[in-house]
């Protein structure tokens, strides 16, 4: 097998995992409709304007604090940017220049904002390959072929891509991976330029070019500048004084073109050069009162994206990110303002990373090992990718949140780091033979456990999108799933062992929802009743010919938890006459997402069911915004009494 081989592994596993059943992206349209895109304002830009083409809506703008996140709620449009009664985009403007624009120019398509994601994250992953293997041809060249084929295969899977690339998180992880792409190309440039004279000057135009391409993807990579130091005080000694001139404004030329570019930029939408549409913004934050960053938060983010543990449950393939937020009530006591998000931790999800802490630790252990010392560690390359990590490491910690996609700006430096600490600890102490067989079985154990993990961790992103492929392999893997762990209900069984009543089912007179109602009958589990917002609703239900019922089965619409509500009301008519009403309470709907309403038999021609108090609590018992649920059914069966 060659390094290339495992390339294509993963792009296809990328590709599988953001498409459809059948790799469809579907360039025709985008996904450029009620949520933000990229591709509005790929079109603002066609169109020849800064703004979006939307309108705010007039209730916003009439609002006194349009940009309370409790008051706009349901007249926003969420994570836009609104400006003197225009809507703009925050997001940074480099994957729109140098891929949305010039794709739709060349070939009349739409980028999708997931097929974008993919073509980023596999690109970060190739650059980090890249700088890996320079780095082990030129100071670990006796390195094992495996270790290196384990590496990158780590590298590829375990490095946040597989849920990077997933479908519903749009231009949030565009914007992230482009300025990771650019950060990583940039690296590598830096890295080359400072071993070959051969095309140093152009690579450095390079690298500083990719650095302003970063930031104007993601802004907070301007700080990135200060690698800039390091990478000239390793050059200046390899050059004489007559390219230094050169080689310096090569260095800082290009980023600091760009840097202007995004301040002049900012200053056409929004009058000043440091204003990147965030005070603005839109969404579930007011940043015109609440800070972006705070120190407080030093106390409480590392904690959930280092260590908090993934949900490992029944439900193919049994280990989810939506894992319990542990020590959560505690922590949440520091500092005031917090919205948190399902993550899961670097160190409880990539157990590679531990690799050289053994190596360490069997050296202490082992009084007898020895040192070689031809062995040069790459402390450039050590520096560059180390302080890359330091700094988004604290932005990432400073945010009021916690997000998974805000994970892929730490990962892959840290695997690099990790990679390269292997490689020198492999090489520089003389174990004896058998403690080598142990440390490589740790090593590889401890990677394949992680390609296990992050590989399970984006399939499981497919069951929140009715994905036909997933369920076949839920299905193919339920033997494992009754065995080894709790069984779950299974609607299939419901369904064959009952008989249903074919029944019509439409909002009441005084509701009028744009919601496809017919979905919560229509015998497919892949379609979605859907209500907007934390609401009570009132539906009827009449059968196509009198009948007899005896219950009511449930079917949860399913996303991060189980959204439907925990109380039915049921009013029974027959020949318009009200004969009976029955109240239900569903208290661990949180828990199950099939709900069970069983009552004596009884004669109706029409019912009339209210559902109330919308689930507001994942499955492991953890409040959610009220504001963010939208509770349904993918199914609702009425059984006849036989």
């Amino acid at each position: 097998m060659r390094i290339s081989h495992i390339m294509m592994i993963v792009l296809v596993f990328y590709l599988w995992l953001a498409g459809s059943d059948a790799f469809n992206f579907h360039m025709d349209h985008g996904g450029a409709g009620g949520y933000i895109s990229y591709n509005h304002l790929t079109d603002a830009f066609l169109a020849g304007k800064l703004h979006l083409s939307k309108e705010p809506d007039p209730k916003l703008l009439e609002l006194a604090d349009p940009y309370d996140p409790w008051t706009n709620m349901h007249y926003r449009w969420h994570d836009a940017s609104l400006y003197k009664g225009k809507y703009y985009l925050y997001f940074g403007i480099t994957p729109v220049i140098l891929l949305y624009l010039p794709f739709k120019l060349l070939t009349g398509l739409t980028m999708t904002d997931r097929l974008a994601s993919v073509l980023f994250m596999f690109g970060v992953f190739a650059w980090a390959v890249a700088i890996l293997l320079f780095i082990q041809r030129t100071y670990f060249q006796k390195i094992e072929n495996w270790k290196i084929f384990l590496s990158v295969a780590v590298l590829g899977i375990a490095n946040w891509g597989p849920f990077m690339v997933r479908e519903d998180n749009g231009l949030y992880n565009v914007a992230i991976l482009c300025g990771l792409f650019f950060l990583m190309g940039s690296i590598y440039l830096f890295i080359k330029a400072a071993h070959e004279e051969k095309n140093r000057i152009t690579r450095l135009l390079l690298g500083s070019l990719f650095m302003g391409l970063a930031a104007g993807a993601r802004p907070t990579i301007l700080v990135m500048s200060v690698l800039f130091l390091l990478v000239w005080n390793k050059i200046k000694k390899n050059i004489d004084s007559k390219t230094r001139f050169n080689a310096g404004l090569a260095l800082i030329l290009p980023f600091f073109v760009c840097a202007s570019l995004i301040g002049l930029y900012n200053y056409l939408r929004f009058g000043n050069i440091f204003e990147f549409g965030f005070t603005y913004q839109v969404g579930l934050y007011n940043f015109a009162k609440e800070r972006q960053f705070d120190i407080a938060n030093l106390f409480i983010t590392p904690f959930y994206y280092l260590f908090n543990p993934p949900a490992v449950n029944s439900v193919f393939p049994y280990i989810h990110n939506d894992g319990p937020f542990i020590m959560y009530p505690i922590l949440a006591k520091v500092t005031g303002f917090f919205n948190k998000e399902p993550v899961v931790g670097i160190l409880s999800t990539v157990p590679f990373i531990f690799i050289p802490l053994f190596y360490l630790f069997t050296k202490l252990i082992q009084k007898s090992v020895i040192s070689s010392n031809n062995i040069t560690f790459p402390k450039f390359e050590f520096k560059l990718i180390f302080l890359s990590l330091i700094i988004n490491s604290m932005f990432v910690f400073l945010i009021p949140a916690t997000c998974m996609r805000y994970s892929s700006e730490i990962i892959t430096f840290l695997l690099l780091i990790v990679i390269i600490l292997w490689y020198y600890l492999c090489l520089k102490f003389d174990f004896t033979n058998k403690t080598k067989i142990i440390l490589d079985k740790i090593a590889i154990i401890l990677a394949v456990v992680s390609l296990i993990i992050w590989s399970a961790l984006g399939i499981s992103e497919l069951r929140t999108r009715n994905r036909i492929d997933y369920f076949m392999f839920k299905d193919l893997f339920k033997p494992i799933s009754n065995i080894f762990l709790e069984k779950e209900t299974d609607w299939k069984n419901i369904v064959v062992n009952i008989i249903s009543i074919p029944i019509t089912l439409k909002y009441n007179d005084l509701v009028s929802i744009n919601s496809e109602l017919e979905a919560a009958n229509d015998n497919d589990v892949y379609s979605n009743w859907i209500i907007p917002g934390n609401r009570s609703i009132t539906i009827e239900a009449i059968p196509k010919e009198l009948s007899v019922i005896k219950s009511i089965w449930l079917l949860s619409r399913q996303t991060k938890l189980f959204e439907s509500w925990e109380k039915l009301n049921v009013q029974f008519y027959l020949n318009g006459n009200l004969s009976a009403e029955m109240n239900f309470s569903f208290p661990d709907t949180y828990l199950k997402r099939i709900q069970h309403a069983k009552f004596s038999p009884i004669k109706t021609d029409k019912m009339v069911l209210t559902f109330s108090e919308p689930v507001v609590v994942d499955r492991w018992g953890h409040p959610v915004p009220p504001e963010g649920v939208n509770p349904g059914y993918a199914e609702i069966i009425f059984e006849e009494d036989k």
